[in-house]
């Protein structure tokens, strides 16, 4: 058990997490349920319902089965269509940052902190490459040029050895969950997983 996985460290009491196990081990019993509820709820739900997966599921241990079964749901959704895999709005995404928020967020804030903020702080930089959101065709080449350039160093800030090294475990399995995932539903097509 990690040192994220007890009922301090989530806010819940043993007589919540009596209440909802239950209900969690239906949730992990067969992904069809995961599955439903991804797709009845109303995207306006999505953070604060992933949230609270994330909570209860903490408190009993399960929160990486649990991970797997929603991103393995949300594949096998869209795996028609692999360039809204894992696009921002979803189940999958909102809970797999809530659960990085826990397990990484200290991680993420000493390897990348920096350079989200230069991003962030700077007004004037553009990766919008979509051209009907941007007219001007040498401005998507700049846009795309930047892109490419800071997607690589990101990549290479985070994929380093010492950076690995230091990673959590938990966030290389959930990394693990996606490559599984993207080579059973988009191994022919992996590039839009990415962007």
């Amino acid at each position: 058990m990690s040192n994220y996985d007890n009922q301090e460290d989530n806010g819940l009491s043993k007589q919540q997490l009596k209440t909802y196990l239950p209900f969690l081990k239906i949730l992990l019993s067969n992904q069809y349920f995961v599955k439903i509820l991804s797709e009845t709820l109303d995207q306006a739900e999505f953070d604060g319902f992933s949230q609270s997966l994330v909570r209860v599921s903490i408190a009993a241990n399960k929160t990486l089965p649990l991970i797997r079964s929603i991103v393995s749901s949300e594949f096998e959704r869209n795996f028609r269509a692999p360039s809204s895999i894992l696009r921002g709005n979803c189940v999958a995404s909102k809970a797999m940052s809530a659960y990085c928020r826990i397990v990484a967020g200290d991680y993420l804030r000493e390897c990348v902190g920096e350079f989200v903020n230069e991003i962030v702080d700077n007004e004037e930089m553009s990766f919008e490459v979509n051209e009907s959101k941007v007219p001007d065709e040498e401005q998507i080449k700049k846009n795309r040029i930047l892109l490419k350039e800071k997607t690589l160093y990101v990549l290479n800030l985070i994929t380093n050895k010492e950076t690995f090294d230091i990673m959590p475990k938990e966030l290389k399995i959930m990394a693990g969950y996606i490559a599984e995932f993207a080579k059973k539903y988009a191994s022919d097509s992996p590039f839009p997983l990415v962007g």
